[in-house]
Order: structure tokens, then C-alpha cells, then sequence
């Protein structure tokens, strides 16, 4: 596996220089084609960089910004700037080996979840073996049952995956010997819950409708591939609980994202080929970044009908979004209400290159099984058949 990564670069615009720097922009796309690059323009010419997957040029203004007015607070003020994304999702494989010092930092990274799970049992272990017959029963039937969600959970989802929730469980028969440490564990489950309640309770929610002027400026940039880009910005709600929850769960995203879902797919979504958040202003702005198939509509109904409670997770912390219950419920499952609150904060993309023109993640995953297949000195019989199935 080849180790891929992403950046983006930001840049400063100078006073008076937004129109000219549009039309440089406009001038590295195809002709009749609105931000799709032109992959030999003459400033920067994509198509030369073999291993480039996905690019973009946009200029990062956030009009949502107005919409702390509506709800009484203080209108931030941030400076319109440029950004450069380079984007490498790991869907292209490469004959250059990994390197080892890649493979020691990805373990290390994956370990610390495993190591945290484990670490109660350290100071258990000692104990373990003064404590009652039935008790000894109790940690042994887990531990088996452990062993058992382990081997399943690896059949039907990654490897990684399965070792996390056996570790999990085997939480439940440490708590029942050393029950006094579910209190404390107790009382911060509950301060968190009142205080998430209050905030979700007390917070405005601000969703204008769209404007139709903003809805064509975006959808003249749309759907002249079998993929699309997605450029979003916004603003954190205005409160260190909600920059720090936020802090935490996308540092979780992007653990699950590197180890778990790191396959072509997320969850049930299987048209994703690229998704990235990134912090920017102080940790007070996030911008999001994706590349997907198929219509925006299809791509929103997508992420509605599967894993909505993953966008109230993450884009409930965000000024603009629909109300939450719980972190879970109800958000994105205002339809219309998610679908103003997503298109309000996208902005135009300037320029987007995608260095594979015409092809779905799905046809990259099957073309890497080929590939794969083409390597192999041995296949079962099964095997073969699903490699002929991809041809």
C-alpha cells in the first residue's frame, strides 16, 4: 500500500486583486466546462503530476458569516483568502513499497485506542487471581465471548474494527469488579449530558433559505463528470464546549477514517472518493472538502438515509445546522432545513481537477482488483471467478 495524504495551502488576497485573480482562475479550465481544470492549463498543469488524484482552487468566502446578526451575536470578521487542496484519497495503488517508518507510525497512531481500552486490565491483573470462583467465571465467559465478536466482526468488517469492540467488552467485566470506578465515570457521563442539553436547547438555529442567485453560481459547476466536488465552510457555534467536543470528535473521524474506513467507502456509503475537514481561524471556521459520485441531491440523500447520525455527530457542533437531540437525532433528518444549511455554506470551486475523468470509486475498486489479481502468483477457484466477474 502506498501512503497517501492531502494539504492545502492558504494564501492572502491582496486589496483589489479578487477580479483579476477570478479570471486567472477561470483561465486554467476547460472551455464550456465551469471548474473543471483544464489538466494542461499553462499555470498549473495537473495532468503532469502522476501522482495527483484531486485538486482545487477556491476562494474561501463565507457569506453565512452575516447570519450571527439574526441571531444577536457579534458578526466575525475574517479575511477572503485563497486556498490550494491537494487531495490524495487511497484509491490508486503504486508499485513503490511502503516505507517501514510509514507502517511503525500508522501502527503506533492505531495503537493508542487498543492500549487505552486494555490499559484498566494492568492494574487488574494482580487482583484478578484473590477474587471470588464465580467472578474469575465471569471475566473467562467474556474473554471467550471476546474471542468469538473478534473472529466474526472480522469476517464481515475490517480486522481493526473487530479488536476495538472485543477490547470494549472486555470493559464490562472490569467494571463489575471494580464497580466504585463507574462512578466517577458516572458523574462525567452526566455533566456532559446536562450541559449538551442545555446548549442544544438554548442554541439559534439560523437556516435562510437559499438564494437562487447562489444556487446557479454552484450548480453551473456541477455535474459535467460521473463525480462532483464539494466545498463547504462554516463556523463553529460560539462556545468552548462546542470547540473542544468538536476538537475530540473529528480527531475520532479521522482515527476511524486511517483504520477502519480506509477501504474506498464509508459506512454504507460507497461514493465517496475523497472527505476532509479542516479547522482553520483558531479553531472557530472548519472547512469541508469531497469529492463524490453522481448528483449532489443523490449524495445528500445519501448521507440522510445512512448515517445521519454521523453529519449531527460532526455538523451539529456547527452555527447553521439544524437542531440536534441528543448529538443523534432529528438534525439532518429535516430534509429540507439540512439541504439549506448545506448549500447556504457551500461556495464555488474555481478550479477542480480529478485526475481520473469518467470512472466511480466503484470502477477505481474494481480496477485495483484487477490489478491486484494480475500480481497474484496463486488464486482459489473462488477467487478466480470473482476476477473474472471484474473484467
Amino acid at each position: 500500500m502506498t501512503p497517501q495524504s492531502s494539504f492545502v495551502i492558504n494564501a492572502s488576497i491582496e486589496p483589489g486583486a479578487r477580479d483579476s485573480l477570478e479570471k486567472l482562475l477561470v483561465s486554467m479550465n476547460r472551455p464550456n466546462y465551469p471548474g473543471m481544470a483544464n489538466p494542461e492549463n499553462d499555470l498549473v498543469p495537473f495532468g503532469k503530476f502522476g501522482a495527483l488524484h484531486f485538486a482545487r482552487f477556491f476562494i474561501a468566502q463565507d457569506d453565512t458569516l452575516k447570519d450571527f446578526a439574526c441571531a444577536g451575536l457579534p458578526v466575525p470578521e475574517y479575511p477572503v483568502t485563497l486556498r490550494f487542496a491537494h487531495e490524495n484519497p487511497n484509491l490508486m495503488p503504486c508499485d513503490v513499497p511502503t516505507p517501514i517508518g510509514w507502517w511503525i507510525r500508522n501502527w503506533l497512531h492505531y495503537a493508542i485506542i487498543p492500549v487505552l481500552l486494555a490499559l484498566p486490565w494492568a492494574f487488574a491483573i494482580e487482583k484478578l487471581i484473590v477474587q471470588p470462583l464465580w467472578l474469575l467465571i465471569v471475566v473467562a465467559s467474556f474473554g471467550l465471548l471476546a474471542i468469538v465478536i473478534f473472529i466474526g466482526f472480522s469476517i464481515v468488517a475490517t480486522w481493526t474494527f473487530a479488536l476495538l469492540v472485543a477490547l470494549g467488552l472486555m470493559l464490562i467485566p472490569f467494571f463489575i469488579i471494580y464497580s466504585l470506578w463507574l462512578i466517577p465515570l458516572a458523574v462525567a457521563v452526566i455533566i456532559f449530558a446536562i450541559a449538551l442539553r442545555r446548549y442544544e436547547k438554548t442554541e439559534p438555529e439560523i437556516i435562510p433559505a437559499q438564494t437562487p442567485e447562489h444556487d446557479n453560481a454552484l450548480a453551473v459547476q456541477e455535474d459535467h463528470d460521473v463525480s462532483n466536488q464539494f466545498t463547504v465552510i462554516g463556523s463553529v457555534k460560539p462556545s468552548k464546549f462546542r470547540r473542544v467536543l468538536l476538537i475530540v470528535i473529528l480527531w475520532f473521524t479521522q482515527y476511524g477514517a486511517r483504520h477502519i474506513y480506509n477501504e474506498g467507502f464509508l459506512a454504507r456509503i460507497q461514493t465517496i472518493h475523497f472527505a476532509h475537514w479542516i479547522f482553520i481561524n483558531d479553531k472557530r471556521r472548519v472547512l469541508f472538502l469531497s469529492n463524490y459520485d453522481g448528483s449532489r441531491h443523490a449524495y445528500m440523500d445519501d448521507f440522510i438515509n445512512k448515517v445521519s447520525w454521523g453529519l449531527n455527530i460532526i455538523f451539529g457542533n456547527g452555527f447553521g445546522y439544524p437542531r440536534t437531540r441528543w448529538m443523534i437525532f432529528d438534525g439532518a433528518k429535516n430534509e429540507l432545513r439540512f439541504k439549506d444549511t448545506n448549500r447556504n455554506h457551500q461556495i464555488p470551486t474555481q478550479v477542480w481537477y480529478k485526475a481520473y475523468p469518467g470512472l466511480t470509486a466503484f470502477d477505481l475498486a474494481r480496477n485495483l482488483r484487477i490489478r491486484k489479481g494480475l500480481h497474484r502468483r496463486f488464486m482459489r477457484k473462488a477467487k478466480i471467478r470473482a476476477w473474472l466477474r471484474d473484467l
